[in-house]
């Protein structure tokens, strides 16, 4: 994992990125010296961070990013939204020489692994507190169990988007090519007692699903591009899902895009691990107001409840009034306290925005290594892996200046490597 900010103003954007990698599946081995932030070109003022898989179907984004800005050249592009839509054609016509074949089936088969696993570990929690709880689950019951889990998780992949460049057919296509990969996978993770006929078309109608919907997993690659297309004066900010490959094809998304205009003058934008930067804007940490809503319904609703029933009690027809009277209000009247608390989580955010839209460059580096060194902080001082760490690299990209690193680390020492030094000055 990692954390990731924009920091956006009419002058420029400031880029921030811990340096922590994250090895194995349950983050078993954490290093703190990878590179996130790379110049996309060399003579436009863009730049790309990149968060989560540092991979993309086994090959590093700093290789697939640093042969792009050289076939990049110097050419340029009106808009930033055109930088980042040529960066992602560029990897997707690039598939197979960028990804041998035989690397993009072995990890396809990784997505569909991790997508049953998940599912294998959700039906062995189920199993547990079940008997745990005294009851005796035979084949037949536990294979209905599973069942339902994968329709569970099938639900929400039909409930996402399909993705650029699929297409419904695609699903078929799916269960054709990656057959062998789906049962292997399905063997592999479930007694064959419970592979019945309707399960394992589940199986592989979830895996068609997930390969041609936006429903990403464990291998997700998160790409940010930032900085200034020609015909823009003011920097603009968009992301990027991928998550491998399926059919051939790259399997992405946009996540979300924004720009710096006459009427949005400062922006922050977290990437990644952002819950310190909510709380930081916010002045509440985002699932600390999940409870408290929570809890806040669930006391009014219970309090009322409590009225009701005790004026039943006496006077029946009374009580049934009440009800009928009150209860249809309280959702609006609960989120109208709700806005009352979002009215005041504005008061937090404002200011700030306000000051940042007339930043120095420097401070508006300083501001983005600041909110990144947060939630590094947070993992420090927590019983949490610490996801979160390393040096924190900053570049700032300007109009005029262009990408300029404000702090930067290197595996070597730059006194002992002139020649590399002098190829970064030339825009190797």
């Amino acid at each position: 994992m990692t954390a990731e900010v924009g920091v956006l103003n009419r002058s420029g954007v400031a880029l921030a990125a811990d340096s922590a990698v994250s090895v194995g599946r349950d983050a078993d081995k954490i290093y703190t010296s990878a590179n996130k932030i790379f110049q996309l070109s060399c003579v436009a003022p863009v730049g790309v961070m990149i968060y989560g898989n540092a991979n993309l179907v086994g090959l590093p984004w700093e290789t697939i990013i640093k042969v792009y800005r050289r076939e990049l050249g110097e050419k340029r592009f009106d808009t930033l939204h055109e930088y980042a839509e040529h960066l992602i054609a560029f990897v997707g016509e690039n598939a197979d020489t960028l990804f041998p074949k035989e690397q993009q089936n072995r990890h396809t088969k990784r997505v569909i692994y991790g997508l049953f696993e998940e599912i294998a570990q959700q039906f062995g929690g189920v199993l547990f507190s079940k008997i745990a709880g005294g009851q005796e689950i035979d084949d037949s019951q536990a294979e209905e169990i599973l069942f339902e889990l994968i329709n569970e998780v099938l639900a929400k992949a039909r409930a996402a988007e399909i993705l650029p460049g699929f297409s419904v057919a695609d699903r078929a296509k799916v269960k054709t090519r990656y057959r062998k990969e789906i049962e292997a996978v399905s063997n592999a993770l479930f007694r064959a007692e419970l592979l019945s006929d309707r399960v394992t078309k589940a199986l592989k109608t979830l895996a068609a699903e997930t390969f041609c919907r936006r429903f990403f997993g464990g291998a997700l690659s998160g790409v940010v591009v930032a900085g200034f297309g020609e015909t823009q004066h003011m920097p603009a900010i968009t992301s990027y899902e991928l998550e491998e490959m399926a059919l051939g094809k790259l399997r992405w998304a946009e996540r979300k895009g924004t720009e710096i205009n006459h009427e949005t003058d400062a922006l922050v934008a977290p990437f990644a691990q952002d819950e310190m930067v909510y709380s930081f804007m916010e002045g509440v940490d985002r699932e600390l107001l999940g409870v408290m809503e929570a809890s806040t319904r669930d006391l009014f609703t219970g309090v009322i409840q409590e009225i009701i029933n005790l004026i039943s009690a006496a006077d029946s027809s009374l009580g049934s009034a009440l009800e009928s009277a009150v209860v249809p209000r309280m959702p609006d009247l609960l989120q109208k306290l709700f806005n009352g608390w979002q009215h005041q989580r504005e008061r937090f955010w404002k200011p700030v925005l306000t000051i940042t839209s007339a930043l120095p460059k420097d401070e508006l580096a300083s501001m983005a290594e600041a909110l990144v060194n947060l939630t590094k902080f947070k993992r420090r001082v927590t019983m949490a892996r610490e996801t979160v760490g390393g040096p924190i690299d900053v570049a700032v990209i300007t109009k005029g200046d262009g990408f300029v690193w404000v702090k930067r680390k290197h595996y070597f020492s730059p006194d002992l490597n002139p020649r590399v030094i002098a190829r970064y000055q030339q825009g190797g």
